[in-house]
């Protein structure tokens, strides 16, 4: 089955797949909250392909959580913070049943959260 997906869920999905391979974490988080943000944009624009989208949020919250798993040590404060904010604020609908579901994830996360915290308390 092939159809053709609207230029905004095409495009949301090139930031979301660039945000993976970039280094900067600053630069990274932009570009996954701009892929984010349009796609919760054709939620609403795009109702026939509402399914899709989630599964695409989800799918890219999960890679998140994988990659930010290894990278806290080389993250400043101010991206840390960034990262909180989308997680637990702009994408906190898709973060809650991965971690529910996915054991190793969740403890990702706690850990990211648990050790940006103590540095937080330190500065």
């Amino acid at each position: 089955m092939s159809r053709e997906l609207p230029e905004d869920i095409t495009r949301a999905l090139e930031l979301l797949r660039h945000s993976e391979n970039i280094d900067s974490h600053q630069e990274r988080a932009r570009l996954f909250r701009s892929g984010i943000d349009i796609l919760n944009h054709c939620l609403n624009h795009f109702p026939q392909h509402e399914e899709l989208i989630k599964d695409y949020k989800l799918s890219s919250v999960i890679t998140l959580l994988t990659t930010l798993n290894s990278a806290r040590l080389a993250m400043a404060t101010e991206e840390w913070f960034e990262y909180v904010n989308l997680l637990c604020i702009t994408v906190k609908e898709e973060v809650r049943p991965v971690l529910e579901s996915d054991p190793e994830l969740r403890r990702y996360f706690l850990s990211f959260i648990g050790e940006g915290m103590l540095d937080v308390a330190d500065e």
